[in-house]
């Protein structure tokens, strides 16, 4: 539950990781990257870059069809 609320922060804000990380209730970065990569496939800065491309993506498709 800690990791989807981390990912959620990754994807709606522009907070650092480290802040992200600790709010969502881990106080070592390493062990939260750990955690993230096992859950998710990749990295938190990788999830949000790729997460970020995606939505313009998907904008830029939306736009097109419209």
């Amino acid at each position: 539950q800690r990791l989807n609320y981390a990912a959620n922060l990754l994807i709606r804000s522009d907070q650092k990781i480290i802040t992200i990380a600790y709010d969502a209730g881990f106080s070592n970065l390493s062990h939260f990257n750990h955690l993230f990569k096992r859950q998710y496939g990749s990295s938190p800065k990788l999830f949000r870059r790729d997460y970020q491309n995606g939505a313009a993506s998907n904008k830029n498709n939306n736009t097109e069809a419209g």
